[in-house]
């Protein structure tokens, strides 16, 4: 069985806790999907479907730990698919799809923090495919990730502070409505891009 709802924690201090988010389905809530603020410990969330929400399908600001979300999707929301920030800590993105969201697909901001992307696709957002900004000392890690017909840019990094690690590989960028990857002010220790088109 699936659940229809919608959540939104909000943490304070006490022990670092577990959140498991499985089999669920977000849709139709006059807000966000899936909202949590100021989580310490780990967030897992999967098999989820998060769609028609007027917000956004995921929304993580203030978290300090690890999050992993897979084998999800994020549908036709009024914001962005999923977004992330003000966060330390690592965001793992497996078998995620965020498609014809009014916003990006994909965004993160503001933090320090391990992203790696694998297996994933980003199709017709009206904003970006992904977009990360404002990040000190993180590394980003793509791989055998598609992105496609993006409004914006399929894939948008800008305002990366001091020494960041990006490494891109069997990425598939085609059809946005600008460019397939554009950095901006992006202050980075090592870029590397293979095996993409």
């Amino acid at each position: 069985p699936r659940i229809l709802l919608g959540l939104c924690f909000h943490f304070h201090s006490g022990w670092p806790p577990s959140i498991l988010i499985s089999n669920s389905t977000f849709s139709n809530n006059l807000k966000t999907g899936i909202a949590i603020y100021d989580l310490i410990g780990y967030l897992q969330v999967s098999n989820m479907v998060a769609s028609k929400n007027g917000g956004g399908g995921l929304h993580v600001s203030g978290a300090h730990g690890r999050l992993h979300v897979l084998s999800s999707v994020l549908f036709d929301n009024q914001n962005r698919g999923a977004h992330f920030e003000n966060m330390t800590g690592s965001v793992v993105l497996e078998n995620v799809t965020s498609s014809k969201n009014q916003e990006s697909g994909i965004e993160i901001e503001s933090g320090s923090l391990s992203f790696l992307m694998a297996g994933s696709h980003m199709n017709e957002n009206l904003g970006q495919g992904l977009y990360i900004s404002n990040l000190l000392d993180s590394t980003i890690n793509i791989s055998n990730t598609k992105f496609l017909r993006a409004r914006g840019q399929g894939i948008y990094f800008k305002d990366f502070r001091e020494d960041c690690q990006i490494l891109l590989s069997d990425i598939t960028s085609l059809e946005n409505s600008q460019n397939g990857v554009l950095l901006e002010r992006v202050r980075a220790n090592s870029l590397e891009v293979t095996s993409s088109s």
